[in-house]
């Protein structure tokens, strides 16, 4: 009651404002924490933490131009972010991120209370890294204001978790020439390579490899009407049916999977004008059991890490799918209790070569692979990036998948004092 009081105050110039706009915020009184939080903007009152509250306020309030800007206004505020504890006779290790081309996401915690966290374009460290092993500092891209800083702790090694080069090509682009500067700093994820894993990219360099199949895919732009949009995807011959998603999206939100000239025509009429699509060949890859699988993989330091085989009765499928059928399939479960204990095994001597072919052309620290076993023995690949997330979120409803994904954990972390290792014996 108070806070809302203070809210419809007529000068909120005093000096706790700040603290006012993060307290609404934390509330959910979104518009009132714009508010408050935009006036000290203007008025030149702020703050890196508040900057980001700001932008995602203006997310939620879907001023996105305002957002984007002020969350870049961050980065260049404060480039470099640091531990709130330095932890005597740890390894520092710096953190690549970038705050261009994603968000701050709001999320509803426990008992009411809001956060935001970033997301878009990356991969996660937190459930890469443990506890306590590890001083981390932040580096955040903003357009060149990390080549400007010379506020660059000493570090033994630098994570590069931009993972997206179809989003994020020129922030990718960006952290290469600041890292040029640093040429002794080992880095995990190469953004030069990082930027090789686009959709249309990886078709490239992909499909065609012993034993792996990876859809036709084409990036067009949609600049012109839905017909003759149409008219020039069919030239490239894919077909029908056609997948068409918008560049750059993981969740699935913009996928379409189209049957017919006139069901591309509408989802290209609901598409905004200009906007960058992949236009992704369909094959129908349902198991023997009438389902659809998708098989994820993870490879680190160069070694394979069997992580989830997922089955539906839908060919789009995510994480959050176990629950659709999986939960009410013993045979699904049995399967991927197979797929995660003896992963060669359940895929066959072809498959599992392929996913070791399509590793050394990816050729990065971290990345992974969905698939599908296809009917020739070989792997159907959907994707092999960078951006995908390492979880715990199912464990407890699935509990066989657990120890695997520790391995996974296990092996980040592994790999990371290796190389801090051997940079310091060089």
């Amino acid at each position: 009651r108070h806070v809302m009081r203070a809210v419809r105050h007529p000068r909120l110039d005093w000096p706790n404002a700040l603290r006012l706009g993060d307290f609404l915020f934390k509330l959910g009184e979104f518009e009132g924490a714009g508010q408050v939080l935009g006036g000290c903007l203007e008025r030149g009152q702020v703050s890196y933490d508040a900057l980001l509250t700001l932008s995602a306020t203006q997310f939620k309030l879907g001023q996105t131009a305002s957002a984007r800007w002020n969350l870049a206004a961050a980065g260049w505020l404060r480039p470099i972010t640091r531990p709130n504890r330095i932890l005597a006779g740890k390894p520092n290790i710096l953190r690549l991120r970038s705050l261009v081309g994603c968000i701050r996401d709001i999320r509803n915690e426990s008992r009411g209370v809001y956060s935001h966290k970033l997301v878009g374009g990356h991969f996660a460290l937190n459930n890469f890294l443990g506890r306590g092993g590890y001083n981390i500092f932040g580096a955040d891209y903003a357009g060149g204001n990390l080549v400007l800083t010379d506020d660059i702790p000493p570090c033994q090694l630098a994570i590069n978790t931009v993972s997206c080069a179809d989003l994020m090509s020129g922030p990718l682009e960006g952290i290469a020439h600041f890292l040029e500067s640093y040429p002794n700093l080992p880095v995990i994820n190469s953004p030069a390579r990082v930027l090789e894993t686009t959709r249309e990219r990886n078709y490239q360099r992909l499909d065609g490899l012993p034993g792996v199949k990876f859809p036709r895919t084409v990036r067009i732009v949609n600049d012109g009407s839905p017909a003759e949009v149409r008219e020039r995807l069919e030239s490239e011959g894919l077909g029908y049916p056609v997948i068409l998603r918008e560049v750059g999206t993981q969740s699935g939100k913009t996928v379409g999977l189209l049957n017919t000239p006139e069901a591309v025509e509408t989802y290209l009429g609901q598409t905004p004008l200009g906007a960058n699509l992949y236009a992704i060949a369909f094959v129908d890859c349902r198991g023997e059991d009438g389902h659809y699988h998708k098989i994820r993989c993870f490879f680190i330091d160069g070694k394979f890490y069997p992580v989830a085989c997922l089955t539906n009765d839908v060919w789009q499928i995510h994480s959050g799918d176990r629950y659709r059928v999986m939960s009410q399939s013993q045979a699904a479960q049995e399967m991927e209790q197979s797929y995660l204990a003896y992963p060669e095994k359940f895929l066959g001597e072809k498959a599992f070569a392929a996913l070791g072919h399509i590793a050394r052309v990816i050729d990065l620290d971290f990345f992974g692979i969905d698939f599908a076993r296809d009917g020739d023995g070989g792997v159907l690949v959907f994707e092999a990036n960078a951006a995908m997330r390492h979880n715990f979120d199912h464990a407890r409803n699935f509990p066989y998948t657990e120890p695997h994904l520790r391995r996974v954990s296990e092996a980040m972390q592994r790999m990371l004092i290796d190389r801090i290792n051997s940079a310091a014996a060089r």
